[in-house]
């Protein structure tokens, strides 16, 4: 199916089973996060970065906010992390699918790079509370000389394909996982999940997949829903915890309420 400049391949692979998928995409530009919602057959929670759902820039803030059913990760913040990765977890046991960017950061290209293990800790955790979601790998290539990462809006001059691949079989390493105690064992299993999806869209693009980890720039904060900022030492005080908490849960519970509310 084409839509513009925009090629969408292997619809028939994307399981519509009534179970929820957990999907994962390479990651080379901001619009990556729009293409790979056009692709998804059925509604679904787009995971991106708290700064590009929450900070104040317009009209930035509000095209993800309108166009996205979008819930905020804050990849290296410890607790603000684990909230964002439990409610997400809780979609996928409501039957909501959820994409997200392993590599944490967009690639050059060149490469698909190895995946942080959120992906992995958000699908195990949902495992163990009974509900194994579909693991569905999804490929993005934009063809361009002058990709603008940044950017808002197509090029007339890219040429995206976007490729739904083959669910990936996990299953074998939920138990494999819960059965050890191993902190090397378990990390190992963490990576392997991770990489089975990755490796699979580097193999579908003809391209390299690195066991290096992409550079994500420490934050030395945390991103509220207001576009507020909080250092790290007062966002874990108690009350903002608790706070972070229930604008998350909160964004959680309406998406889910939404999207019955629209079948």
């Amino acid at each position: 199916m084409e839509e513009g400049n925009i090629v969408f391949e292997g619809l028939d692979r994307y399981p519509l089973d009534g179970q929820s998928s957990i999907i994962v995409a390479n990651h080379s530009c901001l619009m990556d996060i729009f293409y790979l919602a056009m692709a998804i057959p059925e509604e679904h929670v787009s995971v991106v970065s708290a700064r590009v759902l929450y900070k104040n820039v317009s009209p930035r803030k509000e095209i993800v906010t309108n166009a996205l059913q979008a819930m905020p990760i804050e990849p290296m913040s410890g607790i603000h992390s684990k909230i964002a990765m439990d409610a997400i977890s809780y979609l996928l046991c409501e039957g909501i699918s959820a994409s997200i960017f392993p590599e944490g950061t967009y690639n050059d290209r060149q490469s698909i790079s190895r995946g942080r293990t959120g992906m992995a800790r958000i699908l195990l955790d949902t495992c163990y509370k009974g509900v194994y979601p579909h693991y569905v790998p999804i490929a993005i290539n934009v063809s361009t000389d002058d990709l603008d990462k940044n950017r808002m809006g197509i090029n007339k001059n890219d040429l995206v394909q976007v490729q739904i691949l083959e669910p990936v079989s996990y299953e074998h390493l939920v138990d494999e996982y819960y059965n050890t105690d191993n902190y090397e064992a378990r990390n190992r299993i963490l990576h392997e999940i991770v990489d089975l999806g990755m490796i699979r869209i580097a193999d579908s693009l003809n391209i390299p997949f690195s066991e290096e980890y992409l550079y994500v720039s420490p934050k030395e904060n945390v991103m509220f829903q207001d576009g507020s900022v909080m250092s790290f030492e007062e966002a874990l005080e108690n009350e903002n915890v608790v706070k972070y908490q229930d604008e998350v849960m909160t964004r959680a519970r309406r998406i889910i309420g939404n999207i019955r509310r629209r079948k």
